[in-house]
């Protein structure tokens, strides 16, 4: 499920990477870039790239002290506490069943427009990455991310030339784009003026909302589970640091000429064509502006992009299912070919359910990740983080910082929703408080499962304490190896 802890630095970065660079990064940037110019580059892009540094790279590094199959299994191993992994599971099928929604809608935007058929006919075609997903697993799937990788990075880089060459340059397109004022949907309301060029489109979002969204994209982006699992699986520390820092960089050029895909595309297309919406701008402008040639480059590239990140998504689904939910649930280990028989109905299922939300998804695949993101960081986050590098954290308090932050987030969104405060903000602050405060009220962990974590601890620890973990097991940061010692140092 992890590749055996053993993937090297090429296979692991263009997994990671590849997975990072979705539909929502290839279609849903460039689209959003279109209606509100350049402040979705401080809220999205910008936003990831602090999470990596400060909230992924972190967790990536620690989370490898003990062993691990899924990222909901750390709560076992770092709180004795099945039900926590069991509430991780259950979280996992939703938001990454929604996560690969996102994906369909943008691998089937692409099948009608290179085919020139029906959105919903284009869905069909995702069947085909759900049966390969389903039936070669994990490493097979890192495996073809080296493929689709390059070609989504040759295909941005393709899309942001050919822009460029168009509207004459980066420069040109600011000039123009500063001066629209014509309303970027057929039928809507007209941009402001200069806004396209603002930090905040002009106060079309507020810098509280944005902050929010910041939030949301920066912390519940680091603290994905389908990031961590590829650290998880990476063979040695130090591959799983430096795939996460490379992998910035890479994306950095990635996401950055998507950028100028989006803003040239306004500046060539002022409104839309009446029945689209822009997320469709990308396609658009490959069929319609590009050579069949270079239009067809992209295409694949943006396809690459929806195949790589909906592969991963159906495995972590799967895996969720029938390893942290259905085991932990029923309190039986399935094994051999009965796991792996298992786990490939689990991914043809959860691969079917997101092709039924994909022919009627969310009008637009940038908000509906930034919703996903908020159910990360107002509920995963707090219990991850707070438990890699916190001591005094307690499975009490994971437990209700994870439940009180979704319950904040879900019901302030629902009735009231994201102005003037967004959801996030409040539950990510509240998942936070409470987890502090109910550990500090809570009987503290057990040494055994803090050791690996806190070798530190042992200086203090007794003799009969330091015995009792004596078996834990831990992987050495070295060689990614699994052994048994009292603790690492």
């Amino acid at each position: 499920m992890v590749g055996g802890h053993r993937m090297g630095y090429v296979l692991t970065l263009c997994a990671f990477a590849a997975t990072w660079v979705s539909a929502s990064s290839m279609i849903g940037g460039p689209g959003f870039l279109f209606r509100y110019g350049y402040s979705y580059l401080i809220y999205s892009p910008f936003a990831w790239f602090v999470g990596s540094a400060v909230v992924l790279i972190p967790i990536g590094y620690k989370i490898r002290r003990v062993p691990l199959t899924t990222i909901p299994e750390f709560f076992v191993k770092r709180f004795n506490s099945p039900a926590l992994e069991l509430l991780m599971g259950c979280i996992m099928l939703i938001v990454f069943t929604l996560f690969a929604v996102i994906q369909m809608k943008g691998f089937a935007i692409i099948m009608a427009n290179m085919l020139g058929i029906p959105y919903s006919m284009g869905v069909l075609f995702v069947a085909l990455m759900v049966l390969y997903t389903a039936i070669l697993g994990f490493r097979s799937v890192a495996l073809t991310d080296v493929l689709n990788f390059s070609l989504l990075t040759i295909g941005v880089l393709v899309g942001a030339f050919c822009i460029l060459k168009l509207t004459g340059g980066f420069t040109a397109i600011n000039e123009a784009a500063a001066l629209i004022s014509t309303a970027p949907l057929a039928g809507g309301a007209e941009t402001v003026k200069g806004s396209l060029l603002h930090p905040t489109a002009m106060n079309t979002f507020t810098p509280f909302f944005l902050f929010g969204i910041f939030l949301a994209n920066g912390v519940g982006g680091g603290a994905n589970p389908q990031y961590a699992i590829r650290a998880v699986a990476a063979k040695n520390n130090k591959t799983a640091v430096m795939m996460a820092g490379f992998a910035v960089l890479m994306m950095f050029v990635v996401y950055f000429s998507s950028a100028f895909v989006g803003m040239g595309a306004r500046v060539l297309i002022p409104t839309l064509p009446v029945g689209t919406d822009q997320d469709w701008i990308y396609p658009l402008l490959a069929v319609q502006y590009f050579s069949p040639f270079l239009g067809s480059i992209i295409m694949v590239g943006i396809a690459a992009a929806a195949i790589s990140s909906a592969n991963a998504q159906i495995l972590l689904v799967a895996t969720a299912a029938i390893y942290d939910v259905y085991r932990v649930a029923t309190k039986r280990t399935l094994t051999g070919k009965k796991l792996v028989l298992a786990t490939r109905i689990a991914a043809l299922v959860a691969g079917g359910i997101a092709m039924i939300i994909s022919l009627n998804p969310p009008e637009l695949v940038i908000v509906l990740l930034a919703y996903i993101y908020g159910i990360n960081a107002s509920t995963i986050f707090a219990p991850l983080w707070l438990g890699l590098f916190w001591k005094r954290a307690t499975k009490e308090g994971a437990f209700a910082g994870m439940v009180t932050g979704g319950l904040v987030y879900f019901f302030w969104d629902f009735f009231i929703g994201q102005k003037p405060i967004h959801p996030v903000i409040l539950g990510l602050g509240i998942s936070v408080i409470v987890m502090i405060v109910v550990s500090k009220l809570t009987k503290p962990t057990e040494l055994k499962y803090l050791l690996p974590y806190f070798p530190f601890l042992r200086d203090t620890a007794t003799k009969e304490e330091l015995a009792e973990a004596k078996g834990t097991p831990f992987i050495d940061g070295a060689t990614g190896e699994a052994i048994g010692a009292s603790v690492p140092n």
